[in-house]
């Protein structure tokens, strides 16, 4: 098998030799993938072997980690949370797992969560001095996030403990957990192990415990180092045969090749499902490195390349998608929207608190998606930035401080451009509080990973021989658009991958409606003029300059050999309206509200070639549900077709 393989490879490297069993390793050896991480779980709890397996397998740690969380017995949890305190200065992204292990003792450490102080006392020394080293080290990380895992009476409790280490780490956490002053922690030292030496094994050596925040940094020192030279000698391309026939696990997502702890259970997770190309595969990596930060994320990429589906298949994986909240800001936006507004209350009648999208993500958990944040005026930023850098939301109006939920991401887009050079550059060093974001680098798709996606995603237009026609197309208006000095004008608006794929899902629906299965079927001559269309709808109907959009539809009509100006022809029926090529069902409607419906229907409406081009837009993005923006030039005529519309469809 491909797996074992691999196993051989990894497992033929020196360092791993030098520093595992060889049991160990004839096992591994000798075992599937899923079978592998099952050994390789049970052997990270063994103190010895912790950090090393971090190090040697970093990229299956988290299956590796993962497989601690179905472990219930009271001896596994003290291992568990022992390795994990262990590791969790070099491993951030485990988090999620060190969540989920305290919330099964209602939040706290095996050694607090029993009922009474006097089963304090008969635990054993060895137990108690595990489960407070591993709670120094949890505190020293990040109190905030770790104090509701400490019982401080019970601490206190400990501090008449027969042993003196377990005085000195009672002492030591409740200092931490109190913020104490040093000369306060010293103080409480003295009173109550003494002004001797507190001799104890630490890491399978006796230490002095009163220099144990010395050994503890040299010790995070150390594996930082041994772990960064490990990233550089080390192929990690070997793990991803292996991390690739990984089945689905809890707690665990694949992203690119990249598994990423994940604090919620793994659900439908096929809604949002991309062709992998070579460089989908290398942004959606890049993407899943990232997510292994709890750093905010900053997507930098030029318009149409992928950055919002990356992010749509990451929270698709990681089973934030139905909860993500999108914000597309501008110079427009209102920041009571984001933070909240008073409004009155329908039940009481007073003013009543209504938090907005921003608070109340922050409050629950969810992702954040910030399309274009460069366009985001001064006072947004002015409540993003001490969001990401602190993950504390401040509420102004309210004097409230809001600390955000565990699971809260802000993730950030920007849309880069190509000088004249061919140089790609992005307003990102520019930008306020640019540094407070990692940033990831969305690589454009090659025109030959163009086809790949259409093709696959198309098969009905690979069948009926559109593709390359398509593709030509595309390829004729980007270079128009990049040759233009028109195409500046265009406000941020450029032709793109994500046109293309609207334009062939509107004539892969119009196939299907005219009953083509095989692509081999007959296809009437007033198609390519419905075709012809749909393409100066998707390509050209936003283009403000009218001379460049008619270049545009000159381009297009000669590609597709058709003539540029058809007719749009309407008619309409108790069924539905036809408009031009496009035909759309009214809905039914009850006899009481028929004589309302038809007061509408009856009213004047002058139907001229202007006013018929509009509905038919209209109608052709409306049997896509695809939403519509109507251009303010010659408005009266354009929202009175698209009223008029409305009224025949009996949807005013």
């Amino acid at each position: 098998m491909e797996g074992e393989y691999v196993h051989q490879g990894i497992l033929a490297d020196p360092w791993i030799l030098q520093h595992f069993p060889d049991e160990l390793i004839e096992i591994l050896r000798s075992s599937t993938g899923s079978e592998a991480l099952d050994e390789l779980s049970r052997t990270a709890l063994n103190p010895r072997f912790s950090t090393k397996i971090l190090i040697a397998f970093e990229p299956v740690y988290v299956a590796v980690a993962a497989r601690w969380l179905s472990l219930d017995s009271h001896a596994s949890l003290v291992q568990i949370i022992a390795a994990f305190s262990k590791v969790l200065p070099l491993a951030q992204y485990l988090r999620p797992f060190v969540r989920i292990t305290l919330q099964r003792q209602d939040g706290r450490l095996p050694l607090f969560s029993m009922s009474g102080d006097d089963r304090l006392q008969v635990t054993s020394d060895e137990v108690s001095i595990s489960l407070l080293l591993s709670l120094f080290r949890l505190l020293s990380f990040d109190v905030e996030a770790f104090s509701s895992a400490v019982s401080p009476i019970q601490l206190e409790t400990l501090f008449s403990h027969s042993s003196k280490v377990v005085r000195y780490l009672s002492v030591r956490c409740l200092c931490l957990y109190m913020h104490a002053a040093d000369a306060a922690m010293l103080a409480m030292v003295k009173k109550y192990c003494g002004t001797g030496s507190v001799l104890g094994t630490w890491e399978d050596q006796t230490i002095d415990y009163r220099f144990l925040s010395l050994w503890e940094e040299k010790r995070w020192s150390d594996l930082q180092i041994q772990l960064i030279n490990r990233r550089k000698t080390c192929g990690y391309s070997m793990f991803d045969a292996w991390v690739s026939q990984l089945p689905s696990l809890n707690h665990c997502s694949n992203i690119g090749g990249v598994l990423v702890p994940n604090g919620r259970l793994a659900g439908d997770t096929n809604r949002c499902m991309l062709v992998k190309t070579p460089t989908v595969l290398e942004n959606l990596r890049s993407v899943g490195r990232a997510l292994l930060s709890s750093e905010p994320l900053l997507l930098v990429g030029q318009a149409g390349v992928g950055k919002t589906s990356l992010i749509n298949h990451a929270a698709d994986a990681m089973g934030h998608a139905s909860t993500m909240i999108t914000l597309h800001l501008n110079e427009q936006t209102d920041l009571k929207s984001l933070l909240g507004v008073y409004s009155t209350s329908t039940r009481t009648g007073g003013f009543a608190w209504q938090p907005g999208s921003l608070t109340r993500a922050a409050k629950e958990g969810r992702w954040v998606l910030i399309e274009d944040l460069d366009r985001a005026p001064s006072e947004v930023l002015s409540v993003i930035l001490p969001l990401i850098q602190n993950r504390e939301l401040v509420i102004p109006s309210r004097k409230e401080h809001i600390r955000c939920a565990e699971d809260f991401r802000i993730i950030a887009t920007i849309r880069s451009t190509v000088n004249t050079k061919g140089v790609e550059i992005a307003p990102v060093e520019s930008m306020l509080g640019s540094r407070l974001w990692r940033r990831v680098q969305v690589k454009a798709l090659p025109p030959v990973e163009i086809r790949q996606i259409i093709r696959e995603e198309f098969p009905l237009l690979t069948s009926a021989q559109y593709v390359e026609r398509f593709l030509n197309l595309y390829h004729r208006i980007t270079d128009l658009f990049q040759g233009s000095t028109a195409a500046r004008s265009l406000q941020r608006r450029y032709v793109g991958l994500r046109d293309l794929i609207k334009f062939c899902w509107r004539i892969e629906r119009r196939l299907k409606n005219l009953g083509v299965v095989t692509g081999r079927e007959a296809i009437p001559e007033r198609t390519n003029d419905e075709i012809f269309m749909d393409a100066v709808d998707c390509f050209a109907a936003y283009i403000p300059n009218k001379t460049f959009q008619l270049n545009v539809s000159s381009v297009i009509a000669e590609e597709l050999h058709i003539s540029p100006q058809p007719h749009a022809s309407f008619s309409e029926d108790q069924d539905g309206v036809l408009v031009g090529r496009e035909f759309c069902q009214s809905i039914k409607v009850l006899r009481s509200q028929k004589s309302r419906q038809s007061v509408g229907k009856g009213s004047a409406f002058a139907s001229t070639k202007a006013s018929l081009r509009t509905m038919e837009q209209v109608a052709a993005a409306l049997q896509m549900s695809e939403p519509v923006l109507l251009g303010w030039r010659n408005w009266d005529w354009k929202d009175r077709s698209d009223s008029r519309l409305a009224t025949l469809l009996n949807q005013r």
